[in-house]
């Protein structure tokens, strides 16, 4: 009888737990909904523009650079579709999205990765991680002209905050 009682009470608090974790890991989901359009994007960490740097797409890097009103310093937001994230596109290449390929051994060309953006509030003013839907990294400034990297994310890192205002 007391097995049947300890059954009852375990199989309720088992599905109350289950749903409290699945609570807690959907809130910390990313889910900043961004207007479309063409944006600059500013680090808070250092202030620099996220720019394109290269001749052409498929060389082209992304890194961190003076805002000076250039077409390689304009993005073009692009929403995915059954996703949360977006994809990155560089005005100066129209369609390309370059921000942060990752390289399959299987495929000759780099995937394009789409990204969601996690609200960050810090002494009063909304800030937003840029978060790689694909590894859950956040993107990070590396400095003055220097290759835009990929961390494990922190609230409290400047150099993954970024503002987004209307190019």
């Amino acid at each position: 009888m007391d097995r049947q009682r300890f059954d009852r009470l375990l199989i309720p608090a088992f599905v109350s737990f289950l749903c409290f974790i699945t609570f807690v890991s959907l809130s910390s989901i990313p889910t900043e909904v961004i207007a479309p359009g063409t944006y600059k994007i500013e680090n808070m960490g250092d202030g620099l523009h996220l720019t394109i740097q290269g001749v052409n797409a498929s060389f082209a890097t992304v890194v961190g650079d003076t805002w000076r009103d250039f077409r390689e310093q304009r993005w073009t937001f692009k929403k995915m579709p059954f996703t949360l994230g977006y994809q990155l596109q560089p005005s100066v290449y129209g369609s390309n999205n370059l921000l942060s390929f990752h390289k399959d051994a299987l495929k000759k060309y780099a995937q394009p990765e789409t990204w969601m953006f996690k609200e960050v509030k810090t002494t009063g003013k909304t800030y937003y991680q840029m978060v790689n839907e694909r590894t859950t990294y956040c993107l990070t400034s590396a400095g003055r002209r220097r290759e835009v990297t990929e961390l494990k994310c922190d609230i409290y890192r400047r150099n993954q905050q970024w503002k987004l205002t209307k190019a």
